[in-house]
């Protein structure tokens, strides 16, 4: 029998303008790693490029996909569903900053304070 490597999940927990904000993520497959890496300059010189706006679609859609939950709420008691839909549904600035943090983690740059990695998680 084979060894089974355990999906890797993360817990991002943000300060300053965020405290509060927490987001749950899968890890990434390198591939998908790879592209959205390609995209960060992106993510960092907002507006996109006309030519970049097709990837930057992408890159959201790639992150909601490893989004396992958050406690982001619209208004009190009007959560924000951890979709795709959810996620488009955002101020682009707000989910760039979430996906660079998710980056981060999934590369291991972030301080082992800002993140805590779990195998497996736990929602409430």
């Amino acid at each position: 029998m084979g060894f089974v490597l355990q999906e890797e999940t993360y817990k991002l927990v943000f300060d300053g303008s965020l405290e509060g904000l927490e987001v749950t993520t899968r890890s990434a497959s390198t591939e998908d790693w790879l592209r959205i890496s390609e995209m960060a300059g992106v993510l960092r010189d907002f507006p996109p490029a006309p030519e970049d706006v097709a990837k930057l679609r992408q890159l959201f859609e790639t992150f909601a996909d490893a989004l396992v939950g958050w406690n982001l709420e619209r208004s009190p008691g009007k959560k924000v569903p951890a979709t795709v839909k959810g996620v488009l549904s955002l101020d682009p600035k707000f989910v760039a900053r979430v996906i660079l943090a998710w980056m981060d983690a999934v590369a291991g740059t972030t301080s082992a304070e800002d993140i805590e990695a779990t195998l497996p998680v736990e929602l409430d």
